[in-house]
């Protein structure tokens, strides 16, 4: 076998040591996850900053096993079944995942922002049997036909059922339910952003998340670090927090602090707060810190790493990022090169690039653009500044200047709602040029 790099072969070889993923056939993603936790049992696993709720790997690996007992015994769900999450951020959202796909069944997630629309499609393609939300997000729930699961810890009265009535019925159990689970047994369906197209659901299986929990800590363990404590506002629901920061982490051994949403503020206090030393963001996030006009009101000294993905950042945001949290290194995860030029320019708050079909060249790149307050830039400005830096086929073509980058809740642009401008536009510019000829 050839060294690492390209080979004889035409294969480019990591220079990572190969990654260890069990071999034998039934291994669930649950067991996997608890492997280890005598190692660490009265250490922190979840820490909720809103109602300052706190689980050790004992008390999460305990609550997880109640749990999905409570789910089998007094609601039936048993292997295959499909459970659907309609929930914000909590620590009850991974508690509740984690219970499902102990017992051989399947979560999907939903974007909490989802409209009853958006949710009746997903409930129609992935058919659960039971939906788990939260009492203010009832409303978009109530007509299905579906049982429902209140999370949070008030019951919700009515005969309704609630998370904290299940866990106080069920009798005490430590153990997770016997059930025979294949590594390639689905565990979860969690569905696309939309981005090109409508929203797709994923299946994804027991063996799926375990390789990418390996991956995502295979540093840690190379460099035998570890006790870290990973700030998790990013939203539960997407496979960026589901798997990369609450899974990946939790089965390592480090400590989630679930926050609901972001806040600049709150991010601060809580890295000061729980000692945080990860924080996992995307770039409108990152956007956000490099313009904040107040002061670092808490210390946060106890942050070694930024993480950022989902988009492109760009090294001028880097290094504005860094002036917030001095000493903590940035790492951004696979950066569109067009983007992180525009965003480069000291007068760009936000931009995006779409490809566009064009007769002659077949694709061609157009870019939305959004302007700092207070500045003034004309579309060939932002031509010239980007045809300065690339090659002939990667300058832009046209440039639309807009008020706000659509995007999803992870952060992830919708590149789909801005080709559906760009081909409005078109489609108007037409008209009018027909229009002309008429008169």
């Amino acid at each position: 076998m050839e060294k690492a790099g390209f080979g004889n072969d035409g294969v480019f070889r990591s220079l990572w040591p190969p990654l260890v993923i069990p071999a034998g056939p039934n291994t669930s993603m649950i067991s996997f996850l608890f492997r280890n936790i005598s190692s660490y049992a009265n250490k922190p696993a979840l820490l909720d900053s809103e109602s300052g709720d706190t689980l050790t790997f004992s008390e999460f690996k305990t609550t997880v096993a109640k749990f999905s007992h409570a789910l089998n015994h007094q609601l039936g769900i048993t292997k295959n079944d499909v459970v659907l999450i309609f929930a914000p951020n909590s620590i009850q959202y991974p508690i509740c995942s984690y219970s499902i796909i102990a017992l051989g069944a399947i979560v999907t997630t939903v974007n909490p922002q989802c409209t009853t629309e958006e949710l009746s499609k997903q409930i129609q393609e992935s058919k659960p049997k039971l939906i788990i939300t939260v009492q203010e997000l009832y409303q978009n729930v109530e007509n299905f036909g579906l049982p429902v699961l209140f999370l949070g810890s008030k019951s919700p009265g009515n005969g309704l059922l609630s998370y904290k009535d299940l866990i106080s019925k069920s009798p005490p159990v430590s153990e997770l339910p016997n059930v025979s689970i294949r590594g390639d047994d689905p565990a979860a369906i969690l569905y696309s952003s939309g981005t090109f197209g409508v929203s797709k659901g994923v299946v994804l299986t027991h063996n799926n998340f375990i390789a990418t929990s390996q991956m995502v800590t295979s540093d840690q363990r190379l460099m035998g670090e570890q006790d870290y404590v990973h700030l998790c506002f990013l939203p539960m629901f997407h496979i960026f927090a589901f798997a990369v920061i609450l899974y990946s982490q939790l089965q390592e051994g480090n400590t989630i602090v679930s926050m609901g949403k972001f806040g600049f503020l709150d991010v601060q206090y809580n890295i000061m707060k729980y000692g945080v030393t990860h924080l996992w963001a995307v770039p409108h996030v990152i956007l956000h810190l490099t313009k904040q006009t107040v002061t670092n009101k808490y210390h946060v000294s106890s942050l070694k790493q930024i993480i950022s993905g989902g988009a492109p950042l760009g090294k001028g945001l880097i290094v504005e990022c860094a002036k917030w949290f001095p000493g903590v290194f940035v790492l951004q995860i696979a950066p569109a090169d067009l983007e992180a030029r525009l965003l480069a320019h000291s007068n760009i708050l936000d931009a995006a690039v779409i490809r566009f079909q064009d007769a002659e060249a077949g694709e061609v790149p157009i870019a939305f653009v959004v302007q700092l307050p207070n500045t003034y830039l004309t579309e060939e400005d932002v031509k010239r500044f980007i045809a300065k830096q690339v090659a002939p086929h990667l300058q832009l073509r046209q440039v639309i200047f807009v008020n706000k980058i659509p995007k999803s809740a992870s952060g992830k642009l919708l590149r789909r709602v801005l080709a559906e401008t760009v081909g409005s536009r078109m489609f108007k510019e037409v008209v009018e040029i027909e229009d002309e000829k008429g008169k």
